[in-house]
């Protein structure tokens, strides 16, 4: 990835390649249960039907509707789920797993339409309120279903580690492997509280930058923001770099393993 593509792309996951746009009608198989961020029929859920370790922290499940919930326990069924042997079939993801539900930060979880959402974007991770003490940080794991499910199976368009995103994966293991690489994000910023001020602090400079440039109607240039944010910049590809490397692990994960049955993989 160039350095200059973290701007958009940091603590996302991207798609370019087949993704439905906001213009573009969805395909005849399936139809959009989501209506943006506007939740009026959530229901206040905790991860896994249990109350997290510490009360109020860990996974937070309260912004989903009725209809994300039901793709939400497609995950975690993706999540539990165990090979022949009974080994687990993504050792990654369950670890992953584990320490968002007992992490003593709050990871709320959403699922977004497109539209409304940069072109392609299938997942995002963002810290919403800082601790100033540094016990609980608030964040939010944002996955987008359609275009997860609409993505085709490729090479993510600024990949720093080489694999083809989704191949050999139903609808509802693509949904666990883009949270897999949030989550990744999630603990690679949050469980260190160096990185943790490096990334919030680069991702501070960069918004203020850019919204700067655009308040005075100037175009924001690549060579501009490179050369003003390098340090910056560098510190959001690490963070990119270490979350594909986990997916990547997570996805050869879950396609070596036996298909899940088909009621868990038709999961909407």
């Amino acid at each position: 990835m160039s350095i200059g593509t973290c701007v958009a792309r940091a603590f996302c996951v991207a798609l370019t390649a087949g993704v439905a746009s906001a213009s573009d009608p969805a395909p005849d198989r399936e139809t959009d249960p989501h209506s943006g961020l506007e939740r009026r029929d959530s229901v206040p859920m905790m991860v896994g039907g249990f109350v997290p370790a510490r009360g109020g922290t860990g996974l937070l499940l309260e912004r989903l509707s009725k209809a994300d919930v039901r793709i939400w326990r497609g995950i975690e069924k993706v999540v539990a789920a165990s090979d022949a042997s009974g080994q687990p079939r993504s050792p990654t993801l369950q670890r992953l797993w584990e320490w968002a539900r007992t992490t003593p930060h709050v990871l709320h979880v959403e699922m977004v339409s497109p539209f409304g959402q940069p072109a392609g974007i299938a997942g995002v991770f963002r810290v919403e309120r800082v601790d100033p003490a540094g016990q609980s940080h608030v964040a939010v794991i944002r996955l987008c279903p359609r275009n997860i499910r609409n993505a085709k199976a490729a090479r993510g368009p600024n990949s720093v580690v080489s694999f083809v995103r989704f191949e050999g994966l139903t609808d509802v293991e693509r949904y666990a492997e883009v949270l897999a690489h949030e989550l990744a994000h999630a603990e690679y910023a949050l469980e260190s509280p160096e990185r943790f001020a490096q990334i919030t602090g680069a991702q501070g400079a960069v918004e203020a930058f850019l919204t700067s440039r655009l308040r005075r109607a100037i175009e924001p240039q690549h060579q501009d923001l490179e050369r003003r944010l390098e340090k910056e910049l560098a510190v959001l590809a690490a963070s990119e770099s270490h979350s594909e490397s986990v997916e990547a692990v997570v996805l050869k994960e879950l396609a070596g393993c036996r298909p899940l049955p088909r009621a868990v993989a038709s999961v909407r």
